[in-house]
């Protein structure tokens, strides 16, 4: 068997040569990959804290939209809240005018009949589509005549 040899033992200054480029080598590689580790760090927290950035605006745009929405709700509830009070009132005032026109029919027939004091009489004075209001009198001081006029909404048997 032909085999050759090679020898193992080398001069100690390039024992030394070659165990300082191998420090050298591995100081290099090791600063590379430590550098490498630093800036990819440095990296993922810019990437993170500007995430967290776009996530802050987000939430703010998304809050001012809510509230924009909620200030628009609240204005057209507060309109719809006035137009009701204003019909609401409308039909107070209705209300009263009809109570009147009742009051001053029922006392006018009072009178034009000429019921007694004493009676008590049902009397029909406004009649809606199948909805009737009676008007019933009673005499309620002793020396001067003063009526009681109370009014109640029934509707017809058929």
């Amino acid at each position: 068997m032909n085999t050759t040899r090679v020898s193992l033992f080398t001069p100690k200054t390039d024992h030394l040569e070659l165990k300082t480029d191998l420090s050298q080598k591995v100081l290099r590689s090791t600063m590379n990959f430590e550098i490498a580790h630093r800036h990819m760090r440095e990296v993922i927290e810019r990437d993170f804290s500007n995430l967290k950035n776009d996530i802050r605006m987000t939430e703010k745009l998304d809050l001012d939209k809510v509230r924009t929405e909620l200030a628009k709700v609240e204005r057209e509830f507060l309109l719809q809240k006035k137009t009701d009070e204003e019909t609401l009132n409308s039909l107070h005032i209705a209300n009263e005018k009809l109570e009147k026109r009742i009051l001053h029919r029922g006392v006018f027939r009072h009178v034009l009949f000429g019921l007694g004091p004493r009676r008590r009489v049902l009397l029909n004075v406004f009649e809606a589509p199948n909805v009737f209001y009676r008007c019933s009198f009673k005499r309620f001081e002793a020396r001067n005549v003063f009526y009681r006029c109370s009014f109640k909404r029934f509707e017809p048997k058929h």
